[in-house]
């Protein structure tokens, strides 16, 4: 819709040059993280340097060496949570928030339609309740 948007204000050529910028640029991935703290900023008071955290947010939970998180994207992960596991956190939600929409009850079928990550996240839930 915007493409078509902006043919329609700009003009083809100047579209066409505006995407292509688009997609020739980087694009950082990620949105789900566990990593432990380097430094902590002004103000917060529930994490350390050193501590472990699992966080979560496009544009701030990214595939990096460094993040930088704002307070409201990371809790401290749980002793004895392995940090594998705490990655998890956010695609974990955001199954299990799939499951509750769905409002399955016991006794009851589900057909889950994709199995990629999050899909095979909601297929353990719902085998679990």
């Amino acid at each position: 819709a915007k493409v078509v948007q902006s043919v329609a204000a700009n003009g083809v050529p100047a579209t066409y040059r505006k995407v292509m910028g688009k997609l020739d640029s980087y694009t950082p991935l990620g949105y789900s993280l566990c990593g432990v703290v380097e430094q902590v900023g002004a103000g917060t008071d529930d994490v350390k340097v050193g501590d472990l955290v699992a966080c979560a947010g496009n544009e701030h939970a990214l595939h990096a060496e460094l993040n930088w998180v704002p307070k409201n994207l990371y809790v401290p992960v749980p002793d004895g949570v392995a940090p594998r596991h705490a990655a998890f956190g956010t695609v974990g939600s955001i199954a299990l928030q799939g499951v509750r929409q769905g409002e399955s009850r016991l006794g009851e079928a589900a057909l889950v339609i994709g199995l990629g990550l999050i899909g095979q996240l909601v297929v353990q839930l719902l085998n679990a309740s």
